[in-house]
């Protein structure tokens, strides 16, 4: 991800990755934000309007922006991806992780 080289980068934070404070850090400077960890089998299954409400809040002002998919196996994370909400968005994915950039 060389893209992510010499930018200032907001880390990802439990509990307090909301669109208020994305923004709040990027008018202090942060050029790459983070969503909030979300469980991609969580959110096909059960609160697919409560979790869009609130983990995946968007604003067009907060880009690039990182969104976080866990999972125990790929494919979920791969439906979720394929979602029209994320249409147009990169799927980085590593032995560790997978990320959504948009």
């Amino acid at each position: 991800m060389d893209f992510l080289r010499n930018k200032l980068i907001l880390a990802p934070l439990v509990g307090g990755s909301d669109l208020s404070f994305r923004l709040l850090a990027r008018k202090f400077g942060a050029q790459v934000t983070f969503t909030e960890m979300c469980i991609a089998q969580y959110f096909l299954e059960r609160g697919k309007k409560k979790l869009k409400d609130y983990i995946f809040e968007f604003d067009p002002s907060d880009r690039p922006l990182i969104l976080q998919l866990a999972g125990n196996s790929s494919e979920p994370i791969i439906k979720m991806a394929n979602l029209d909400m994320f249409k147009g968005c990169l799927l980085y994915t590593s032995d560790a992780a997978d990320d959504l950039l948009c």
